[in-house]
């Protein structure tokens, strides 16, 4: 190939590697702008087609695709569309929150200074569970979560929630005391069998779009 070839070759290619760089994005987020203006469409089987399709985006990059979603909705003013929205989050938390895997009820303790407690009492723990991977054992009790210790008030409502506003392969570290003996043991949740507490969802969404995303 003699040297004239090979530079207008090289052109072409670079050529072809600016376009893509310039308009690929474009065409992603008009792409996008498509799918929500279809969220509000009048016919029914296109504002599902166009929610299946938001929802699929997601699930493929959750954690940067929130913040769009947050400034979308924000940047709604259609009822329709912004409830379309909720309701892909609702779905995808459904369907990708995290799960410990075991059946609890609360027990009193002393603590170190002889004062009671409320902790999470492990009555079982499901097969194939994450629990069970990580060796958690019926008759442990859970006293604190990321090194935060349970408080007395509200202990089903905060342990719920706490794992329930978590995702598949999120990693929690369980303050757990076992024949007298405190340890702590880390879990990584595994996919739920359940849908979660109404008010676990409730609270994720409206966190999450409580403020425009950048």
């Amino acid at each position: 190939m003699t040297p004239i070839r090979t530079a207008a070759c090289f052109f072409r290619l670079l050529l072809s590697v600016i376009v893509l760089c310039c308009f690929e994005p474009a065409a992603a987020q008009a792409s996008l702008d498509d799918i929500i203006r279809h969220l509000g469409d009048e016919q029914f089987p296109v504002r599902e087609s166009a929610a299946a399709e938001l929802l699929e985006i997601t699930r493929e990059a959750p954690d940067e695709f929130f913040r769009k979603l947050s400034k979308l909705f924000h940047s709604q003013s259609d009822p329709e569309i912004r409830m379309r929205i909720v309701e892909v989050l609702v779905t995808f938390h459904q369907e990708s929150r995290g799960q410990l895997g075991i059946m609890w009820q609360e027990r009193t303790y002393l603590d170190a200074d002889g004062n009671e407690q409320r902790g999470v009492g492990v009555q079982s723990v499901l097969e194939d569970s994450a629990a069970e991977e990580a060796g958690l054992m019926a008759g442990d009790l859970i006293t604190g979560l990321n090194g935060i210790r349970f408080q007395n008030q509200d202990l089903r409502g905060k342990f719920t929630f706490a794992i329930q506003s978590r995702r598949v392969g999120d990693v929690v570290t369980l303050r757990i005391v076992r024949d007298s003996e405190t340890f702590p043991l880390t879990v990584t949740l595994g996919p739920s069998t359940r849908p979660p507490a109404p008010e676990v969802t409730d609270a994720w969404i409206k966190g999450l779009l409580s403020k425009p995303g950048p």
